[in-house]
């Protein structure tokens, strides 16, 4: 029964700090791949997406082409960012950010993959909240 339950895994928290996307993204994708994650990136001004995911069995049995995926968008009162499952995409660096953000990268995730990406989604927040505490206002 429980692999059946499904449930949209997406996560918003917002900052009242407008940062450098940029710099918070490369600090954050450094991070992960001291970790051993896989990462790819895209960074503008105003917006941006990053995507992680990691190798091994648990990764394999849940699904090897999803990944953890944040998102981030500089709004008038400070950065959104958005994090959830999505599919990893194929060369994200020429994917259009707008197109990405606009599709609805989020899916709908099962019981198992919900309780693994949870304890990912908690540990990649906290190291978020300290970059951006640190960060330098944007421009």
């Amino acid at each position: 029964m429980w692999g059946y339950i499904l449930k949209i895994l997406s996560v918003e928290r917002k900052y009242n700090k407008k940062v450098p996307i940029p710099q918070v993204i490369e600090e954050l994708s450094k991070y992960l791949k001291e970790g051993g994650w896989q990462v790819q990136e895209v960074a503008g001004v105003e917006r941006g997406i990053l995507q992680a995911r990691k190798g091994g069995i648990l990764q394999e049995l849940i699904a090897s082409d999803r990944a953890l995926t944040l998102t981030f968008e500089l709004q008038p009162d400070g950065l959104l960012v958005k994090v959830g499952v999505a599919n990893w995409q194929r060369n994200i660096a020429i994917a259009a950010i707008e197109t990405l953000l606009i599709s609805g990268l989020f899916l709908l995730v099962d019981v198992p993959e919900i309780l693994w990406n949870k304890h990912i989604e908690e540990e990649v927040l906290k190291v978020l909240d300290q970059i951006i505490e640190k960060a330098p206002p944007a421009n």
